[in-house]
């Protein structure tokens, strides 16, 4: 799949501290890349709610997604908490 990163994203990921988080961060990214459909995806999750928002698990946080078809847009990069208050 082809993915995409919003501002957002990149500063989310400024604000993370532990590197154990920002490894697995980006194996999900490598593994979102390296899939063709969003089921191949682990610990992927549609949210509730109208449009193509999904959430990728990561330990205590969470990725906010957007799929379109077969391109993916990294949205945000928060803890649990804070991801269903910010996003979508």
């Amino acid at each position: 799949m082809k993915v995409t990163f919003r501002q957002s994203f990149v500063r989310d990921l400024k604000k993370v501290k532990t590197q154990a988080v920002l490894d697995r961060v980006r194996r999900a990214i490598e593994q979102v890349e390296a899939t063709s459909t969003t089921q191949e995806v682990r610990d992927l999750k549609k949210m509730s709610g109208a449009g193509n928002f999904y959430r990728i698990r990561v330990g205590d946080y969470r990725l906010g997604v957007v799929v379109e078809g077969s391109q993916v847009e990294f949205v945000r990069c928060l803890p649990r908490r804070d991801l269903y208050r910010f996003f979508p």
